[in-house]
Order: C-alpha cells, then structure tokens, then sequence
C-alpha cells in the first residue's frame, strides 16, 4: 500500500540519524579510554583505522534497537503533529494497520541483527581482543629527551645532557644493569641512536669516551676502558606493534556462536552424566556392600551389622 510505504520511509532518516548519533556517542568512549595507547606507541594509521571498525562492529548491536525506538517515536509523532494518523483514522485505517510497516521493519531489523551477532560479531570481537592484547604489550614510543633519564629499556638507563635537531646527542651516560654480576657505566662525547634492520635491537653508536666496569660480587675488581668507537645493542622488543594470529586464541562468551556454546553445552552435559553413572554405580555398590550382600545376591544380617558397625567407627 502506497499509506504504507509513506508511513515506511518516515522511519528511514530517524533511524540513521539516531543509530549514528549512539554510534558515535559510543566510539567517543572508546576513543577517550584509548587515545593514550593509541596515539603513544607508534601505532600506523592503518592499525588504529582497523580498531575503530572492530569497535563499530559491537557498537552497531548496541545502537541498533535505539535507533528503531528513536524512528518509531519520530515517525509516528510527526505524523500525529500534522494530523496525518487523523486522516488515516478517518480513511478507515485503524490503529494496529499503520504499525505494520513498523512490525515488519522490526522484524528484518531482528533478523539482520541476530544474524549479525552469530555470525559477524564473534570473530571482530575476536580480533578486537587480540589486537587490544597487542597494543597493550606494545611499549611507547622509545624517545630520548635532553637531561632526563630514560629508563624504557629493561636493564638500561640512557642520559643525554644535550641533543641537537639531528637526533646526535652529546654528554652521554649509559648505565648498564642487564648482567646481574657486573655494572657497566658508559660515558661518551657523542652518541647516535638507530635501530637494527630487523628493529629487534636498538644500536646506540658511542664515539670518544670511556667504560667504568664494577663487579658486583668483588667491588674491587674495577677497570676502565677507552674507546674512540664503541657500540651498544640493547633488546628493543615491544617497541613496534606486532600483530598477533587471532585463530590460535582461545574464545570467551563474546567470541563464541550459538552452534560453539551449544558444543561446550553438549560436551558438558556428556561429562556430568558420565559423572552421575559412575556416581550411582559406586553408591549401589556402597549401599549392597553396606547390606551384606554376598557374591550369590542373598543377604547375610550378620554381615550386614559388622559392615556397619566398621563404617561407623572409621
């Protein structure tokens, strides 16, 4: 009916507008909660566009069923502002007739929906997961200030009293503690940071300075080595964003479908009644054993009495 698509297509701009309003009301929360981890560790603009479509694909669920409520109360109340559900009423269309385009909406939107959750959502959510995990265990972005000590490296501390636009720096000190029996204290005129091709190592160039070593079990064992050139590998791991494989995680309740949720029901009901037959079969063999049953079947009083005195007294 031609009422009934006008009565439809009043429903069209509500919908996105307030599905896309609660979209983005959400997306600002997770934006807020992860802006620092995002914008501090190095992330490319690939990654970080990757996980706002992975936080979209929970949010549309969530936004869904507001938008149809915002529609529904839009549509049908600027319709009744122009008088238009009264000349529907006076045409002979009652009430329940102009919410059928409304039900049958609802209804593909349901559909759409619950298709979506079972099939979609589990594996973004999935990946979403994995790739939070992954930028949670990403270092910041390794950085060296002038006059501050940068203690980013495990084992390592790195002073730089001066730096210039290049990125040499100049007054360095390295404080070496990788090695639980030995202290190394590094000092430099100049120093050049860079990391190895395979950004595994961060290589630290030192030129005209000296080495302070201390043992720490014989504090009297210490020397001093010069250097014109002298080089520093330092394990940078963590430091670049590295995807992780999310096939091989294992699921929780949001990363699951309805057909693996009803495996683990199905599994676990198989258990529990393995569980009850044997529990059942030990207590008949308690309670017969208890009754002096012998191996024949007949009941002996005498031996049913003993067995329970010795159970009582145990």
């Amino acid at each position: 009916m031609l009422i009934w698509r006008y009565i439809f297509r009043a429903h069209i701009a509500p919908f996105i507008f307030g599905t896309a309003t609660i979209m983005a009301l959400f997306l600002m929360q997770v934006l807020i909660n992860w802006i620092d981890k995002l914008a501090g560790k190095g992330l490319d603009i690939f990654t970080i566009v990757e996980f706002i479509v992975l936080s979209l694909s929970w949010i549309v669920v969530l936004a869904v069923p507001i938008g149809v409520l915002f529609s529904t109360l839009m549509a049908y109340g600027g319709l009744s502002s122009t008088h238009e559900t009264t000349i529907f009423k006076a045409s002979g269309m009652g009430l329940f007739t102009m919410m059928v385009p409304s039900v049958i909406g609802g209804l593909a939107l349901w559909a759409f929906v619950f298709w979506y959750t079972d099939n979609v959502l589990p594996d973004s959510n999935l990946r979403l997961s994995t790739m939070m995990r992954d930028i949670n265990r990403t270092k910041p972005t390794f950085a060296v200030e002038a006059g501050q000590f940068t203690t980013q490296i495990e084992g390592y501390t790195i002073l730089a009293r001066d730096m210039d636009t290049a990125g040499t720096m100049y007054g360095v000190t390295i404080y070496d503690n990788s090695r639980a029996d030995q202290q190394n204290i590094v000092n430099a005129d100049t120093g050049k940071l860079g990391f190895s091709p395979s950004s595994t190592r961060l290589i630290v160039q030192l030129s005209s300075g000296e080495i302070h070593q201390v043992n720490r079990r014989r504090p009297m064992d210490y020397r001093t080595i010069t250097f014109a050139r002298h080089q520093i590998a330092m394990p940078s791991d963590r430091f670049f964003y590295e995807q992780s494989d999310p096939t091989g995680s294992s699921r929780g309740e949001r990363e699951m479908r309805i057909s693996d949720m009803q495996e683990i029901v199905d599994r676990s009901s198989a258990i529990v009644a393995v569980s009850d037959r044997v529990t059942d079969s030990l207590l008949r063999g308690h309670i017969a054993w208890l009754s002096g049953k012998g191996a024949n079947g007949a009941t002996d009083t005498q031996t049913a009495l003993l067995r329970a005195q010795s159970t009582v007294i145990s």
